[in-house]
């Protein structure tokens, strides 16, 4: 199993930075559905 470190390291960027534009995005819409907005 030798994989390029590069590509494990990008894909990893990518997944994580993915990650925090979701929960960025949703959480404050999760909150507001809930009735936490404010």
């Amino acid at each position: 199993m030798s994989e390029p470190k590069t590509g494990r390291g990008a894909l990893f960027t990518g997944g994580l930075a993915a990650i925090l534009a979701s929960a960025c995005c949703l959480g404050p819409l999760v909150l507001i559905a809930l009735g936490f907005s404010g």
